[in-house]
C-alpha cells in the first residue's frame, strides 16, 4: 500500500505480488526470497543478509521518486531473476545508490512515459556477479548509469548498453568478463579503464574513444565495429601508447604518392612509394605483379629497375605483405 512500510526480519522468508501493487517502502532486515513482480520505491538490504530473486520474479525499484525513492545493499542480492531500476512519468530527481553485491542480472530502464532524461549514480564499489544492461523504453528519453566521479571499482559479466542508454565511466575501472555491447548505446568513458577478462567473448562499441583497454592473460575477444583507444594493454604489457591506436578493423594503407609512370628504354627506373596508415603501424612492402628486374624496398617502399631491358606498357602491384592489396 502507498505510504507503508513493510520489514522482513525474519530469515527465510519470502515476499510474493502478481500484480502491480506498489510498496512505498521495503527493508530486509532478515535473509528473505521474491517471487514474482515485486514493486517498490524504497529498497534497503541490512549488512550481512541476503535476498534472492526466483526465476522469472522482478524486484523492481522506482528510481528517483523522492522523497520516497532509495535503494541501499549492505548484504547481496542473488538468483536468476532481475534487480531492476525503472524511471516512470512520476519520476522527478536522479538518485545515488549503494549497489553493493548483486549476484542477479541487473536492468537499468524508463518507461515510455518517462518525461524527461534520467541518471542513476553508483557511488560505490559495486560487484555485479551477472549482467548490466542499460536502455530506454522512452523515444527519445535517454537513461545514463554514472559510476561517480570517485576510483571505484565495477566488476560485470555481460554489459549491453541498448538504445537510448548510457555508461559514464568518469574514473572508475570496469571489469568485464562477460561481452560488452554499447553499439546501440553509448559508453562514455571519461578516464576510465576497461578490463576484458572472458573466453571467447565480443567487444562491440560504436567509436568510442577508451582511455585504458586492457586484454588480461588468457581473455579472448572477438573485436567489432570502430573501436579504438589511447592506451592498449593486452597480457600485461602496454602495446600502444600515447595516441590513438585502433584496435580493430585494420584497414589497408593508402598510397598517397604519384606513381613514375613513363621512362626511357634502359634509363634506371626509381619510384619512392609513400602511403598513409590508419592504425601507423610499420609497413612491409612488396611487388605483387611487376616487369622483369623491378624490386622494392620492404622498408622504404622505393621501386627500382637498373636498366630494364624490356620495352613496352607493365603493370606494378604494390601491396602491404600479410595485409589487402593496395
Amino acid at each position: 500500500g502507498w505510504e507503508s512500510h513493510l520489514v522482513f526480519s525474519g530469515s527465510g522468508k519470502t515476499i510474493m505480488s502478481t500484480s502491480a501493487n506498489i510498496i512505498t517502502s521495503i527493508e530486509f532486515s532478515g535473509d528473505s526470497t521474491v517471487s514474482g513482480i515485486v514493486y517498490s520505491c524504497s529498497i534497503v538490504l541490512d549488512g550481512g543478509k541476503t535476498v534472492s530473486i526466483g526465476a522469472g520474479s522482478y524486484l523492481r525499484q522506482y528510481a528517483g521518486l523522492s522523497p520516497y525513492s532509495a535503494f541501499s545493499n549492505l548484504g547481496s542480492i542473488n538468483g536468476a531473476g532481475t534487480l531492476e531500476f525503472s524511471f516512470t512519468d512520476s519520476t522527478n530527481s536522479n538518485p545515488s545508490i549503494t549497489l553493493g553485491v548483486v549476484n542477479s542480472p541487473i536492468l537499468v530502464t524508463s518507461t515510455s512515459s518517462a518525461e524527461s532524461s534520467r541518471t542513476l549514480t553508483i557511488d560505490d564499489a559495486s560487484v555485479i556477479g551477472n549482467s548490466l544492461t542499460i536502455n530506454s523504453g522512452h523515444a527519445s528519453r535517454t537513461v545514463t548509469v554514472d559510476l561517480s566521479a570517485s576510483n571505484y571499482a565495477l566488476s560485470t559479466t555481460d554489459i549491453m548498453i541498448g538504445t537510448r542508454g548510457i555508461l559514464k565511466g568518469r574514473a572508475s575501472q570496469i571489469s568485464c568478463s562477460g561481452n560488452f555491447n554499447s553499439n546501440l548505446g553509448t559508453y562514455l568513458p571519461e578516464s576510465s579503464s576497461l578490463h576484458l577478462t572472458g573466453i571467447s567473448k565480443t567487444l562491440k562499441t560504436s567509436n568510442e574513444r577508451i582511455t585504458n583497454l586492457f586484454i588480461e592473460s588468457g581473455a579472448s575477444y572477438t573485436l567489432q565495429s570502430n573501436l579504438y583507444t589511447v592506451n592498449f594493454w593486452k597480457n600485461g604489457t602496454l602495446t600502444q601508447a600515447g595516441y590513438t591506436v585502433y584496435v580493430n578493423n585494420n584497414q589497408a594503407p593508402s598510397i598517397t604518392s604519384n606513381a613514375v609512370t613513363s621512362n626511357h628504354f634502359i634509363d634506371d627506373y626509381y619510384y619512392n612509394v609513400t602511403t598513409t596508415d590508419r592504425e601507423a603501424e610499420t609497413l612491409t612492402y612488396g611487388l605483387t605483379t611487376s616487369w622483369i628486374g623491378a624490386t622494392i624496398n620492404s622498408t622504404t617502399g622505393k621501386i627500382t629497375n637498373n636498366q630494364p631491358l624490356e620495352n613496352g606498357t607493365f603493370q606494378m602491384d604494390v601491396s602491404e605483405i600479410g595485409r589487402a592489396h593496395v
